[in-house]
């Protein structure tokens, strides 16, 4: 009798371990660290992307996106967004590790660029409808990145904040800067479906500047959907919206990394194991 019930035990324990392990990990790549160099025919004026991701920046795109080298009062082409070694979260300047920066100060960049730039990097893949779905990923606000704060800093040569202040000296200006993580389904076509989250990690995720003076502070943030009908793929998104110039103190780009994205197990899973315990007690108190 004792061997019967616990061959049932550890029918029920066994049952319960699809629940609880680790849930399978749906992107490639979500560190950064692999980068693609193909097709980068000059590395001095185009960038590289992360394996598997797409990155897109305005006003260029990111690939190919010429980086030409500032010239005061002449032509220069902004670089919204890149890999880069010192963006890593976990080991930041060393060989072979990479995050993904935010150049919020090349948006209004006095005297040279009118208007905000964007950078967002992202990656579909196969999803279900009526499976919930757990996006995770971390940032990094530096000290004086303009969408970790409400208004510009008065002193910012941002070229909107400077016509302002001609106009209403002392009155500060909204920040234009928006810092999101989106969880997004998509239909066959590519349409965005219902139950789609897009996030704002300074105003609903509650993320700040860092002062950097003790290091950096990254941040973790989670989404969790469920995947609505005709769902045929899940994307998930990382970006800095209408990024512009506020004040380097000490600097002030966004730094993403770290993403990752599980199909959370069904709850019928551990209902089984649950059934299975229950029938454990059953007998024991039948005998």
């Amino acid at each position: 009798m004792k061997r019967m019930l616990t061959l049932l035990m550890l029918v029920g324990l066994l049952a319960l371990v699809p629940a609880f392990g680790q849930a399978q990990e749906l992107l490639t790549n979500g560190n950064l660290n692999m980068i693609d160099e193909d097709g980068n025919p000059n590395p001095a004026l185009y960038y590289n992307e992360p394996v598997a991701w797409e990155i897109v920046t305005a006003p260029c795109s990111y690939s190919p996106c010429a980086i030409l080298p500032y010239v005061p009062g002449g032509v220069y082409t902004p670089y919204a967004g890149y890999v880069a070694g010192f963006a890593d979260r976990l080991n930041p300047n060393v060989a072979g590790f990479s995050g993904l920066i935010g150049a919020a100060f090349e948006g209004h960049y006095p005297f040279e660029i009118t208007g905000p730039v964007d950078v967002a990097i992202e990656q579909s893949v196969p999803g279900t409808a009526g499976q919930l779905y757990r996006f995770s990923g971390w940032a990094h606000f530096e000290g004086g990145y303009a969408g970790g704060v409400e208004f510009l800093d008065l002193l910012s040569p941002n070229q909107r904040n400077q016509d302002a202040q001609a106009i209403n000296p002392g009155v500060p200006v909204a920040a234009l800067t928006d810092t999101i993580f989106a969880l997004e389904f998509l239909d066959g076509v590519g349409a965005v479906l219902s139950n789609s989250i897009v996030y704002e990690l300074h105003d609903d995720g509650g993320q700040q500047n860092d002062n950097q003076l003790d290091g950096r502070t990254w941040i973790q943030h989670v989404l969790t959907a469920v995947a609505p009908p005709g769902t045929v793929s899940v994307q998930v998104r990382a970006g800095m919206i209408d990024g512009e110039f506020n004040i380097d103190a000490p600097n002030q780009s966004v730094f993403f990394d770290d993403f990752s994205l599980t199909a959370i197990p069904e709850p019928a899973t551990w209902l089984l194991g649950l059934l299975s315990l229950a029938l454990i007690g059953m007998v024991r108190r039948t005998r």
